[in-house]
């Protein structure tokens, strides 16, 4: 995703709190190779919807999980533990 790429993946792990399917990519059940397969030629047939998904998925890491947001994530946690005690 930080390349700018659309994300063809499957839908297993961790994997779907990394990709929002059909705005950063697609999400595919374990062991559609047809799935996948139909999925790549969409997006080569559609170079303008794989560009505008692959700018959203870039986007996203940018926003959550770059090192400036990571540590404004953690940031903040410590902000709030602290306002605790």
């Amino acid at each position: 995703m930080s390349t700018g790429l659309p994300v063809l993946a499957t839908d297993v792990g961790g994997n779907r709190e990394l990709v929002e399917s059909g705005r950063t990519g697609r999400l595919l059940a374990s062991g559609d190779v047809d799935g996948l397969a139909q999925a790549m030629v969409e997006l080569a047939a559609d170079p303008a919807h794989a560009a505008a998904l692959g700018l959203a998925g870039r986007a996203r890491v940018e926003a959550q999980f770059s090192l400036p947001a990571m540590v404004s994530a953690y940031q903040d946690l410590y902000d709030q533990l602290l306002a605790r005690h």
